[in-house]
């Protein structure tokens, strides 16, 4: 199997070429509203939005360095860009042997654990697992009301989440009460 190589802190990964759409130089990244912080921004792909999750944070790995380049994965209906430690090039995972993980840990639900030819461990990266574990994680944070962006709502560090009717200009209601408050809408 044909792979990209990239490092993130000093694990290496790998990542098969039928995954990967492309390899983005340097591209000019977006800021996406209320996104949680594991997304850099989103990236105009022949005219897809795409997100980009830095895939470091994600796996909360240490690193420092992050490249310049953006890995865009091709997952069916779904695109999306990972920001890695450091894209080293392209290799070939022929000979390879499964190594025992930590079943429990991020890295074991997103990656296998491989050694190669020469015995160097490598994960490889399973981008359906990282995309549905990654939905999981955005879903119970969206919940939880877990990472809002203060930029992008100023109000949500001076006011509490049941004062919101300067905002709306709802009057505060009984939760019982099912009651559209919309001033704009148009009422025959």
């Amino acid at each position: 199997m044909k792979a990209l190589s990239f490092k993130i802190g000093v694990d290496a990964f790998a990542l098969s070429f039928n995954h990967i759409q492309k390899v983005v130089e340097s591209p000019e990244l977006n800021p996406i509203p209320l996104a949680p912080s594991l997304f850099l921004g989103a990236l105009n792909f022949h005219n897809h939005i795409i997100p980009i999750l830095n895939l470091t944070a994600y796996l909360d790995v240490f690193s420092q360095e992050r490249d310049s380049r953006i890995i865009v994965l091709d997952l069916r209906h779904h695109r999306l860009g990972l920001a890695v430690g450091k894209i080293e090039g392209k290799m070939n995972l022929a000979e390879i042997k499964a190594l025992p993980g930590v079943p429990s840990s991020l890295l074991s639900k997103v990656s296998r654990l491989v050694a190669l030819e020469d015995g160097s461990p490598v994960r490889i990266l399973e981008p359906a697992d990282l995309k549905n574990h990654l939905t999981a994680t955005i879903l119970a944070k969206r919940r939880r009301g877990d990472d809002l962006s203060p930029s992008v709502l100023p109000f949500a560090q001076q006011k509490k989440p049941e004062d919101f009717s300067s905002i709306t200009g709802c009057p505060d209601l009984p939760a019982d009460l099912e009651i559209s408050c919309n001033p704009k809408s148009n009422s025959r």
